[in-house]
């Protein structure tokens, strides 16, 4: 990756190409990856990617999932590591 940082426990990576995170291997970079550890940071996340306005993707193992050469302009939230199921409510 050419940007990784660990802020707190999610390690984040910048320009990450989304064929390493893919089942078919194609695709492009995303903006941003970033990968929680805990549920608490996954919802930690999901509520900054929110505040702050900016696009995301929740990844899970990347099988059924083409993505464009031309990647994603947005954050991708990698949570294939979680047990559990995660459930999302929109409050629109």
């Amino acid at each position: 990756p050419q940007g990784v940082s660990n802020k707190g426990f999610v390690q984040e990576f910048l320009n990450e190409p989304l064929s390493h995170h893919t089942y078919f291997k194609i695709g492009g970079p995303c903006r941003k990856l970033v990968v929680p550890e805990t549920t608490e940071e996954l919802l930690g996340v999901l509520q900054a990617l929110r505040t702050a306005g900016e696009p995301y993707f929740v990844l899970g193992l990347g099988s059924n999932l083409l993505v464009s050469d031309d990647g994603f302009e947005g954050t991708v939230v990698k949570v294939h590591r979680f047990d559990t199921s995660v459930a999302i409510e929109s409050r629109s």
